[in-house]
């Protein structure tokens, strides 16, 4: 085979390459773009199946009148702050991937530490670290209402149904009261003045507000 004949194979080669590269290319953008549509879709089937039971457990939890258990206890310096899920089903779905579990959520946050600058970046910023214990509640759409510790290694749950609470403060009050001395430990870092971290977060509340975010009217 001559010199010429060589090259002209070796081009031939490379172009085969290069289509077969580009093929693979198209090919993986349409399976990314495939992979979002269908997160949306069971975003969306998970959001219509989801948000009638949700609504109803936070209705169930309302009427058990925890929340003013929950302000009582904090007046007697039992505890130091509460959270209950946002009144808006859509908001919770922004700020969790798990698109509204069909129960209404609540904390009572017993005690909560900050330990200040508690770790630095060599790109700039530091985080404060927050310990919290507090006992979990969980009302479900037919009222039952859970309360959420751990003893040792093990999880502890307090379940009481609406018919034992209906009408009876003190059963909630009491149910409370087991697992208060057994609560869950949640730490989380809070990141402050880091760009990198600022950057990072913008990027990722922009996509998934064009990924999930309904259209205005």
């Amino acid at each position: 085979m001559g010199f010429i004949e060589r090259l002209r194979k070796q081009e031939q080669s490379e172009i085969r390459r290069e289509k077969i590269r580009a093929q693979q290319e198209a090919e993986a953008i349409l399976k990314a773009g495939r992979k979002k549509q269908l997160e949306r879709e069971r975003v969306l089937k998970e959001r219509a199946e989801n948000m009638p039971q949700w609504e109803e457990a936070k209705r169930q939890f309302n009427e058990s009148g925890l929340l003013a258990i929950f302000k009582k206890v904090i007046d007697l310096k039992g505890a130091e702050s509460y959270y209950v899920d946002p009144e808006n089903f859509d908001e919770m779905i922004y700020w969790n991937w798990v698109v509204g579990a069909p129960h209404f959520y609540a904390e009572l946050h017993i005690k909560t530490i900050v330990k200040e600058h508690d770790e630095h970046y060599y790109v700039g910023g530091y985080s404060n670290k927050t310990t919290t214990k507090y006992v979990g509640i969980r009302t479900n759409k037919d009222g039952a209402i859970s309360f959420l510790g751990k003893r040792g290694p093990l999880s502890l749950t307090v379940k009481v149904p609406k018919a034992k609470w209906q009408g009876n403060a003190e059963v909630l009050e009491d149910a409370l009261g087991r697992v208060y001395s057994h609560p869950l430990t949640a730490e989380r870092r809070e990141i402050i003045d880091n760009p990198t971290f600022d950057r990072h977060f913008d990027n990722f509340k922009g996509e998934f507000d064009r990924e999930y975010k309904e259209p205005e009217a």
